[in-house]
């Protein structure tokens, strides 16, 4: 899932996935898997870094203080309601499929634990009567 949604989002016009140099095609390539990675298993993202555009911060600087203001870049909208798409559809379905693992996978254990219970607390029991003994 990982490597197809990393070819999904490398195949996007994004000016950060042109390679000019050969020596930056593995580094372009890893970087841009690091963010369908941080998107996928770490839930964590920017979207507009995801578009290949940071924020701007505008100010001045004043002999004691600095005044500036963070502005967002225009976006492109012919990336963008794509970008959007891949986000949302990448964020929910391995949200989803990665939860529904671990939830199953917990009531497994747990079913587990539950069928050992009484042997458990007689093994215990039992040895506690030894030892008093």
């Amino acid at each position: 899932v990982m490597f197809g949604s990393f070819h999904a989002y490398y195949v996007y016009p994004i000016q950060e996935h042109v390679v000019e140099h050969h020596h930056e095609f593995l580094y372009t390539n890893f970087m841009t898997f690091m963010k369908m990675f941080r998107l996928e298993a770490l839930g964590d993202f920017d979207l507009w870094e995801m578009e290949g555009q940071n924020e701007r911060i505008e100010g001045e600087i004043d002999s004691k203080s600095i005044h500036a203001e963070i502005d967002d870049p225009k976006p492109d909208h012919h990336i963008r309601v794509g970008l959007l798409s891949l986000f949302v559809l990448l964020s929910l379905s391995v949200t989803v499929v990665i939860m529904n693992v671990y939830i199953g996978l917990l009531s497994n254990l747990y079913d587990d634990a539950v069928k050992k219970q009484k042997m458990l607390h007689c093994q215990w029991r039992s040895h506690k009567i030894l030892e008093t003994n």
